[in-house]
């Protein structure tokens, strides 16, 4: 694996690199820094994009995605698109179980591991992620996943620079990152399920608040299969000995 961080020198004219869109704002960041900050020389002529649609993201999730690859498609000569839809409860149900906020075979196999099949077909060459400045640790964990190169053009950026250049060029982001505290602190740093298995109690008590039709579902869910939602060192009681890693 090799694991790139030298941002702009980087050419990618002669590659078929993919960007995996997820409705959030890094990787929408991502395409438009390509589309109009790296190098005119360098940029791809050939862009691969792919999205995994969960009908647990926020409403304007797709929307978002349709407004981005619009966008891809005036700036880059050739943009080829995929995606696919799924449901990550109706995934759970079928597992019978709620993944434990440290492992994440559902990100694998809904949205991971098809991208990674259309990638191949595709003739892909590249990853290209949409990591930030101060997630470098998840960077140098990424090594060892995939099966193309990776490499992180917008490692040099802040959380603000991403919103700053996604409102300039595609003109707005999806409105569950401006949902705020009393103190004005963003609730919902990524625009991930609702909820997602990641969330601790009080972030999946922002989704009962906000997206409370979400909540109801999930929480059928979980007791019709006899799980719940958080971690377990937030519950009472004697969970299962294999649950208690955080």
């Amino acid at each position: 694996m090799q694991l790139r961080f030298d941002l702009d020198s980087d050419d990618f004219s002669a590659e078929r690199p993919r960007l995996g869109l997820s409705a959030g704002i890094n990787s929408a960041a991502l395409l438009c820094h390509l589309a109009t900050v790296h190098p005119e020389a360098k940029r791809p002529a050939h862009l691969l994009m792919y999205y995994a649609h969960l009908r647990e993201q926020s409403p304007e999730s797709f929307r978002f995605v349709k407004d981005c690859v619009r966008y891809a498609r005036r700036h880059f000569a050739t943009v080829e698109f995929g995606m696919h839809r799924t449901s990550v409860l109706a995934w759970m149900e079928r597992e019978n179980f709620i993944p434990h906020p440290t492992v994440s075979p559902c990100t694998w196999h809904l949205k991971i591991e098809p991208m990674e099949r259309w990638t191949e077909a595709h003739g892909g060459t590249l990853d290209l992620i949409g990591y930030v400045r101060h997630e470098r640790r998840r960077m140098r964990r990424s090594e060892g996943h995939g099966a193309e190169p990776r490499q992180f053009p917008i490692a040099h950026m802040s959380e603000a620079d991403c919103f700053a250049i996604v409102d300039r060029e595609i003109g707005w982001h999806p409105p569950i990152y401006d949902i705020r505290d009393g103190r004005g602190r963003r609730l919902f740093a990524h625009n991930n399920c609702l909820p997602c298995k990641n969330m601790t109690l009080g972030q999946i008590r922002h989704v009962a608040e906000h997206y409370p039709a979400y909540w109801r579902k999930a929480e059928a869910m979980a007791e019709r299969i006899g799980n719940y939602w958080g971690r377990a060192s937030e519950y009472p009681g004697d969970p299962c000995a294999l649950c208690v890693f955080d």
